[in-house]
């Protein structure tokens, strides 16, 4: 007898990861797609082709279905996705033109007259999200004030996480944590809004159905598991957006818990009650969660790791003549730092104004009704043996350092676990994170 597994795939904006883990979440096989490619140009195109992000995701299933034991056997599937990017779909289902994705800048003429006028405050008290360029909604503003649109001919208007789903089950949904980025979305009633959808000239009509995520949108069509030699009584479930997925997967999930992440840019994402929608900071963009009744109030930081990476680059190349690697990196700052020596201060001090950002965005919003409580830290800062025990004393919360993991197709695998009814959201109590907690 084959023991069940589930599928999550992340479908990324340069590459599709895909992760298969056993009914108790412990990681079976994972693999990664080629990389995608990008149309861009001076006029701010940022587009991709829909066939290839399809046959990136085929690509990444093919390959972690390979690496699986014979006797385990997907029994769900559910998918994370980057969200803002938007493509047409024809009345079969089916792509036409190319998926205009969330760098996009070409509305961003629109978007500054939205900010002009009361039109920006009325956008971001339905839809929780600033305008921004690359959203759907702008994308699909310009788009109609530039007839004919890039896409004659579409029926429906979907994200990159519709695209893979209609792929997969021949239905054309979405879920709410990948509907908000789309900016179309009257977050606080959970439907499609009549005032952005005007804004944005297309009907409710023209946007896919919605499913909560965890809920079973259908089986696996019969094109979908010949293509991907997937079972035919696979279930597909609904998904989310890549960082809330990510959370789910980190146990990011009661009110007050922060994820930050720390790559090239900096990112902080806090969990509050769904009630305290009204009550969070302008400048955060809120989102459902993957988890009932909860929403995540996101704050984008700048390239903060760019600025360290950068620094280092100027302080270090003199010395080793080649660009240090993550690892590199960090042990030579920190042996400087243990040294108490010039270079170290100064290594000090950069990552001293890099947290005072982390806190200084957590004070904002611990003055609404959501006090942050402590922090998940991933990306690169978390390798660095220094850099979490700062945040932790400038923030004054608890710091959890999480290893390298592909989080957002993990925690889509979970969703995918809820739809079978084998895995329930956990809870504070139950959690159980892949990593060692530091305190302040």
């Amino acid at each position: 007898m084959n023991r069940r597994a589930l599928l999550g795939v992340d479908v990324g904006t340069t590459t599709v990861k895909a992760v298969v883990t056993d009914a108790d979440f412990a990681v079976v096989a994972e693999s990664m797609s080629s990389t995608m490619a990008m149309d861009v140009d001076r006029s701010g195109r940022s587009e991709e082709s829909p066939s290839q992000i399809l046959e990136c995701v085929v690509e990444a299933i093919i390959d972690v279905c390979r690496q699986l034991p014979d006797d385990v056997e997907p029994a769900g599937i559910a998918v994370a996705s980057q969200s803002g990017s938007i493509v047409g779909l024809d009345k079969s289902g089916s792509p036409i033109g190319p998926l205009i994705t969330w760098m996009d800048s070409r509305s961003t003429p629109i978007v500054e007259g939205w900010l002009s006028t009361s039109t920006g405050n009325l956008i971001r008290a339905l839809s929780g999200w600033n305008p921004g360029a690359g959203l759907g909604l702008s994308t699909l503003a310009w788009m109609s004030s530039s007839p004919p649109r890039t896409s004659p001919g579409a029926v429906t208007w979907v994200g990159a996480d519709t695209l893979v789903t209609s792929f997969l089950a021949g239905r054309t949904t979405t879920n709410p944590s990948n509907a908000a980025a789309m900016q179309l979305m009257d977050v606080p009633r959970g439907e499609w809004s009549p005032e952005l959808c005007r804004l944005a000239d297309v009907s409710r009509g023209q946007l896919p159905a919605l499913n909560d995520s965890g809920e079973v949108i259908g089986r696996i069509t019969t094109r979908a598991a010949s293509t991907c030699g997937l079972p035919s009584d696979l279930l597909v479930v609904a998904g989310g957006h890549d960082q809330t997925c990510a959370a789910f997967a980190l146990d990011v999930v009661e009110p007050g818990h922060v994820l930050l992440g720390s790559g090239t840019a900096w990112v902080v994402t806090v969990v509050a009650d769904a009630v305290t929608f009204a009550a969070v900071p302008a400048r955060f963009n809120v989102s459902p969660h993957v988890v009932p009744g909860r929403i995540t109030a996101s704050e984008y930081l700048g390239g903060l790791g760019a600025d360290f990476e950068s620094w280092v680059g100027d302080t270090y190349g003199s010395v080793t003549g080649d660009r240090l690697d993550r690892e590199e990196m960090f042990a030579a700052v920190e042996a400087d730092i243990a040294n108490a020596n010039t270079r170290g201060r100064a290594a000090v001090a950069v990552m001293e104004r890099a947290a005072s950002r982390v806190h200084n965005s957590l004070e904002l919003l611990a003055e609404s009704r959501t006090k942050p409580s402590r922090i998940t830290l991933v990306g690169g800062a978390a390798a660095s043996s220094v850099w979490p025990t700062i945040i932790s004393d400038v923030t004054g919360l608890p710091v959890t350092v999480a290893g390298d993991g592909s989080w957002p197709a993990l925690g889509a695998a979970r969703l995918a676990g809820i739809g079978l009814g084998i895995y329930d959201p956990p809870h504070h109590d139950q959690a159980n994170p892949p990593s060692q907690e530091m305190c302040p």
